[in-house]
């Protein structure tokens, strides 16, 4: 990068909200995410340089698109400001900061708003989900199935079975600390959600199956959510930060970042990768790319990571991707928890949860804002490629849901892989964290994703 690019702040959308219940869509969503990042990050409209949204599916689900522009019809302060959308499946949003981080380095502008959003709910959960065929290359995939994302990651757990053996509870663990990391955020989709004894086994009641290889529980869940962050180069966020009382250095940073871009059908992914230790070599060349980049020697420097999991398949590829084990090995990180909330190196926990903070009296809503305590460091990635979330950190008082850090401590690594992954890391003395891929309603935080559950 040619000049550092740092985080002001951000914002979330409560992920268990169904908008069009309320007669609302995303446009709605569009305009709370807005005015909630502006307000986090103490900005007026005016010092809004340019806007970058990220958003897959719009067409599909709301038939709309142009939302670049939708921004400053809802919030007309905005209006006239340069705005783009971004396409790249679940990486949209991470697309979306990769150009704002661009336009910052190449001095075109000081100040940047990126937003992330998807409206699912408003069609049925199958047709929600077929939706997401599009991310796939349409006719090509060689897969006989209905819905395509859970027989892709099925596809991947029984690949997994095939090169190096498989137990199937080493995936339903996954789910249920996911599940359990959900209960603690106030944001997430799936908060209230309840489970017994039988839910994350392989009990065709409790838990059928839905594509060969992937049940119920081994599926993140299709939501409404946005969320934002604000980008600003050295000059402008010292400048924000003193005329507040603060310090350059209080502020988010990031570090590095990596980017992969595999071609669309699945099958070809794995083909191509037949003979090699990991099944996703893509997903580890970006990971090395923002390591690199970041300054970081391994995944051990890390403190956290916060990793993709829109299905339970795409986080145990990610377990030996990162490096946490020896390829094929990723069920021995989950045996000896080592992922776990309190683990050696823990996987989408909730990494804040001692500050709820109020809207603005823009809002009438109350929204949840996290701190995070200056030891942790976290880390986020998104293994699988094509599946991404914008994730905000924040600083001091303001943090967005899982991965992300606070002013003063850690530095966070955002890493995307595949379809357009990006990490960002922030640079603080004592801690680190690296972040690849999007948020997941079911796991600790709720952020814009794009995930597939039929119902």
């Amino acid at each position: 990068m040619t000049q550092p690019v740092y985080i002001l702040g951000g914002y979330q959308t409560d992920f268990a909200k169904v908008w069009s219940r309320q007669g609302q869509d995303i446009s709605d969503m569009l305009r709370e995410s807005t005015l909630g990042t502006l307000e986090n990050c103490r900005l007026e409209a005016r010092e809004i340089g340019s806007i970058h949204v990220g958003n897959a599916f719009g067409e599909l689900q709301r038939k709309q698109a142009h939302l670049g522009a939708m921004v400053g019809a809802v919030v007309p302060e905005l209006w006239g400001v340069p705005a783009g959308r971004h396409e790249g499946a679940c990486a949209s949003a991470s697309l979306a900061v990769l150009a704002a981080m661009a336009e910052i380095e190449a001095g075109r502008y000081d100040c940047v708003l990126v937003l992330g959003a998807e409206e699912f709910k408003n069609l049925a959960g199958d047709v929600a989900s077929q939706n997401q065929n599009a991310a796939g290359w349409v006719g090509h995939e060689r897969l006989d199935c209905k819905f395509l994302w859970p027989a892709v990651f099925g596809h991947m757990a029984l690949e997994y079975e095939k090169r190096y053996g498989l137990d199937r509870k080493y995936l339903n663990r996954i789910s249920e600390i996911n599940y359990g990391n959900a209960r603690k955020n106030p944001l997430s989709q799936t908060r209230k959600w309840q489970f017994n004894e039988k839910s994350f086994s392989d009990d065709d009641e409790a838990n059928p199956l839905i594509e060969p290889g992937t049940r119920r529980q081994d599926c993140g869940q299709i939501t409404d959510g946005a969320c934002g962050v604000v980008l600003a180069s050295a000059q402008f966020a010292r400048a924000h930060a003193e005329k507040r009382g603060g310090k350059l250095t209080g502020l988010p940073q990031i570090l590095g970042w990596g980017h992969r871009t595999a071609g669309l059908p699945y099958i070809e992914k794995i083909e191509r990768s037949a003979g090699q230790a990991l099944i996703m070599p893509h997903v580890r060349d970006t990971l090395d790319q923002a390591f690199r980049r970041a300054g970081l020697a391994d995944v051990w420097q890390l403190d956290g990571i916060e990793t993709h999991d829109c299905f339970t398949t795409t986080e145990y590829m990610a377990i030996d991707h990162f490096g946490l084990t020896p390829p094929g090995q990723s069920w021995q990180a989950i045996e000896d928890g080592i992922i776990e909330p309190g683990g050696k190196l823990p996987i989408n926990r909730l990494w804040r949860t001692d500050r709820l903070r109020p809207s603005s009296r823009r809002h009438r809503r109350a929204h949840a804002v996290r701190r995070r305590q200056a030891s942790d460091r976290s880390s986020r990635a998104d293994p699988g490629g094509g599946c991404a979330d914008l994730r905000h950190p924040q600083h001091r008082r303001q943090r967005r849901h899982r991965g992300q850090l606070r002013g003063r401590g850690p530095r966070l690594t955002h890493a995307r892989h595949a379809a357009g992954n990006l990490v960002d890391r922030r640079e603080k003395r004592a801690t680190r964290s690296i972040c690849a891929s999007p948020p997941a309603t079911r796991s600790s935080t709720p952020a814009a994703r794009c995930e597939t559950r039929p119902h």
